[in-house]
């Protein structure tokens, strides 16, 4: 159930990036998740920062993405 709901809260998250909100996944679901496996903590750490400083620079909110990493 918990890794069902982290999937709905990505997809919903990419959705939420899209220009016109129809985001689609274009792979399975089994296949998302055993290339997500593959990913590392550190380099998703990396990318969250990368993203919430670009966020910043635009001047959007960014409260969530700094949750998701402790804060920094």
């Amino acid at each position: 159930m918990r890794a069902s709901s982290q999937q709905v809260m990505l997809d919903s998250f990419f959705g939420s990036l899209s220009v016109d909100g129809d985001w689609q996944r274009g792979i399975s679901d089994r296949g998302f998740a055993q290339a997500r496996d593959k990913l590392s903590w550190t380099c998703l750490e990396h990318l969250n920062t990368f993203v919430v400083k670009a966020a910043d620079t635009l001047g959007l909110d960014t409260a969530l993405a700094r949750s998701a990493v402790g804060g920094r």
